[in-house]
């Protein structure tokens, strides 16, 4: 997780000074998990997930699959930033839909949907840094980070600039 929350920070492309940086961060509120970081814990989180985003945004529209589509659609920024139970539970049972049913799910195909599903599931607890830790693991092994890695920040920390621009999938 750290790793990850260190990255996003060191590559953020924003107009904010490092100090004006720090006190946005600062804003997330703490969660209740047994971790003795807290904050890094929900930023590690939400830095994953705007990765996770970002970089769906980028395949073209034809060559998304059935799990890319849930994400995007259900994966929003609201969602992404924000901690509220009946959001994150409709998001992830959206996301849980499209492979719970499935008789032999290639792990493969629906690692990333999985992970996300299982990190949308908790909001505090010690159970969060586990999952949250198995999807930044996630984000760093498969390089969905590096996509936009400068603009990661940005979409966590200034709403103004978390509109999608990728034709097709309803950006203005």
């Amino acid at each position: 997780m750290n790793a990850l929350v260190e990255a996003v920070r060191d590559a953020a492309v924003t107009d904010l000074t490092v100090s004006e940086r720090v006190a946005r961060q600062e804003l997330v509120a703490p969660a209740t998990t047994g971790y003795k970081a807290p904050r890094v814990t929900r930023l590690a989180g939400m830095y994953a997930a705007a990765a996770i985003r970002a970089q769906l945004e980028r395949v073209d529209v034809e060559e998304r699959t059935v799990w890319d589509v849930v994400i995007l659609e259900h994966l929003t920024p609201d969602v992404i930033t924000g901690w509220d139970l009946d959001e994150r539970l409709y998001a992830a049972l959206a996301l849980r839909a499209t492979f719970k049913d499935l008789r032999e799910p290639d792990v493969e195909h629906t690692a990333t949907i999985r992970r996300l599903a299982s990190w949308l599931l908790q909001t505090s607890g010690p159970e969060l840094p586990r999952v949250t830790a198995r999807l930044c693991q996630h984000v760093l092994d498969t390089g969905a980070h590096t996509v936009a890695l400068p603009a990661l920040w940005s979409a966590v920390h200034e709403p103004r600039r978390r509109e999608s621009t990728v034709p097709g999938d309803g950006a203005p």
